[in-house]
């Protein structure tokens, strides 16, 4: 298994309540622990850490087994060895979040609200939120739709656009309620039309200025190209766009969002530590790509980017 700073996150108790409510957050980054013992998630937006327990199973991973039910699965014929435990952590955050807007914000900002302290918001409306006066008018309305006793607080992100200029930036970190910039390579995933079209030639400016004000770059990690197989386009991705912008702003932050093979676990491993990281999203960990297709067409499976092979969901894990 990768040494990777990777937390599993089964069970929370919030501090502000005696009950408990059962989660699964999966997060990775560039600080590096071993999964065998006790591990450690640090992420551009929060420096804070926390420790968790691990289970060893016979025949399997790793497994966390929470009030008495049982977790793991059985391989070769034996039964996962379970612990039975609970812990107490901090009410956690969820670095990506997609709310949309109007009827379908308020539906689903209190499910968010009850689990989660912050969270990342996604700026892919239509439109798309490209100005900080647009993000300080949708964090209004995110906080208008919530319960009035809610300590629920969103950060808010801008959409970067080919025409997206360093005094945008340059607002952004001054007015303190921005707290990264999302690239949608155009065409790539949902509401990704006004999208950036060619990185290097309209943005340059734009990420220096990003970078000498320390605000992250949040990478939805696919080229559109559809000459490029739906499966490799991560990968690709990486090599002709994310191994050059490193190597020309190598001290950028950049998060790559909810990545899905072995090539961007590496890439985060072989950069400087402290400026690239990335998020794991759970069913990228525990399903793989004959899940879109068992029984038939399986469209709830369905999601940008698309489910890999079953090396690498291993490899994220």
């Amino acid at each position: 298994m990768l040494e990777m700073s990777i937390s599993f996150i089964n069970t929370i108790t919030k501090s502000t309540s005696t009950s408990s409510v059962t989660h699964s957050y999966f997060c990775c980054g560039t600080k590096r622990t071993n999964l065998k013992g006790s591990t450690s998630t640090f992420h551009p937006f929060n420096r804070n850490k926390f420790s968790l327990p691990t289970v060893r199973t016979k025949g399997s991973r790793g497994v966390i087994a929470v009030k008495g039910k049982l977790g793991g699965t059985k391989m070769g014929g034996e039964e996962p060895e379970v612990k039975k435990f609970e812990f107490t952590i901090t009410q956690p955050d969820d670095w990506h979040l997609h709310l949309r807007d109007g009827h379908l914000l308020e539906s689903v900002v209190v499910h968010s609200a009850t689990t989660f302290g912050r969270a990342i918001i996604m700026p892919n409306l239509k439109p798309p939120i490209t100005t900080v006066a647009a993000a300080i008018a949708y964090r209004e309305r995110i906080n208008n739709a919530l319960p009035s006793n809610s300590n629920f607080t969103p950060l808010m992100t801008l959409y970067l656009t080919d025409n997206t200029s360093p005094d945008e930036i340059k607002l952004a970190k001054e007015s303190g309620a921005i707290f990264g910039v999302k690239l949608y390579p155009a065409g790539a995933t949902t509401n990704s039309e006004d999208g950036v079209t060619d990185l290097f030639g309209k943005c340059m400016r734009v990420l220096q200025e990003m970078m000498e004000y320390g605000l992250p770059l949040l990478v939805h990690g696919e080229v559109s190209d559809h000459n490029v197989d739906v499966f490799d386009r991560e990968k690709v991705f990486i090599d002709t766009i994310l191994k050059p912008l490193v190597d020309k702003l190598p001290r950028l932050k950049i998060v790559m969002e909810h990545i899905t093979t072995i090539d961007a676990v590496k890439f985060v491993e072989s950069c400087m530590e402290g400026f690239v990281a990335a998020t794991v999203t759970p069913q990228h960990l525990l399903l793989n790509r004959n899940a879109l297709f068992q029984g038939g067409l399986q469209p709830h499976n369905y999601c940008l980017p698309v489910l890999k092979r079953e090396t690498h969901s291993w490899c994220s894990g």
